[in-house]
């Protein structure tokens, strides 16, 4: 899955890498990769709360451009989450001036190692397509999340001129997108309203947060004291990966609770 934004700052870090974190603690036995592929602005390792010393994915590019990098070399470099081990995450890195020195080929290692590395890998990759790891992970992903405000300054305006410009001559189609509207808090326009204007189906909605030291730090959500009703839109995110990958669903929130109280009462009686 490829997670990018229509325009900086709209949410795509967050949306990855609460979607990765959440498929790793639903399903233990899930192989989930987490790749940090902002070339331009790498800002994971700020989600993640780790300085990942000597670990970014710069460290892969000889291996890269050879074409010989192994699934146990790929592990190695990543970082396992602490509070879901089954999540291996890449860490950015901060030499920004080094994104054009990324070719396709290496990215098409990179994914054709992943697909044999993990049962599910999510990469978060920077809005602009003036780099190979956005071009590529957007062209070859099975899943393509755009994410964007529901302000038309965001969804509108800012994807419709990369898309005029530059997606819809490099093979990338509307319908080929799902829509992720973040931060909605009522006042902008209508979820399926955004996203029948760009022709994309409607991946989910995701509210805004209310929470200053997340927000202000950067922090994981579904790892915070965020309300039921975001890590429920991140849930059914994470259900619609396994959907695509061809994995069972997660099974109904509210019919999951349900069957927990009967479990409760029966474990009462005797």
């Amino acid at each position: 899955a490829a997670v990018w934004s229509a325009s900086c700052k709209d949410g795509a870090t967050t949306i990855a890498a609460n979607t990765a974190v959440m498929l790793a603690k639903l399903n233990p036995a899930l192989r989930v990769g987490l790749l940090d592929l902002n070339l331009k602005n790498p800002e994971l390792r700020v989600m993640m709360q780790h300085d990942a010393a000597g670990k970014s994915n710069a460290l892969l590019r000889p291996r890269l451009q050879t074409g010989s990098l192994r699934p146990s070399e790929l592990a190695e470099a990543m970082i396992p989450y602490r509070r879901a081990p089954n999540l291996r995450w890449l860490p950015g890195t901060y030499r920004r001036d080094t994104a054009g020195d990324v070719t396709a080929e290496m990215m098409e290692t990179l994914f054709a190692v992943c697909r044999n590395t993990f049962d599910i890998t999510v990469a978060d990759v920077s809005s602009y397509p003036d780099n190979a790891a956005t071009v590529c992970a957007v062209r070859q992903a099975e899943v393509k999340w755009l994410v964007a405000d529901n302000r038309k300054t965001s969804y509108l305006w800012s994807w419709g001129e990369w898309y005029e410009c530059y997606w819809k001559l490099s093979g990338v189609s509307p319908r080929d997108i799902s829509l992720v509207l973040n931060r909605c808090n009522g006042k902008g326009n209508a979820p399926a309203k955004a996203a029948a204007a760009l022709q994309m189906k409607l991946a989910g909605t995701v509210p805004h947060v209310d929470d200053p030291r997340a927000l202000e730090n950067g922090r994981l959500m579904s790892d915070e004291t965020a309300s039921d009703e975001f890590r429920e839109s991140i849930r059914r995110l994470a259900g619609a990966l396994l959907t695509a990958a061809g994995r069972e669903p997660l099974p109904d929130q509210a019919h999951t609770r349900r069957r927990s109280g009967l479990a409760a009462i029966f474990s009462g009686l005797f």
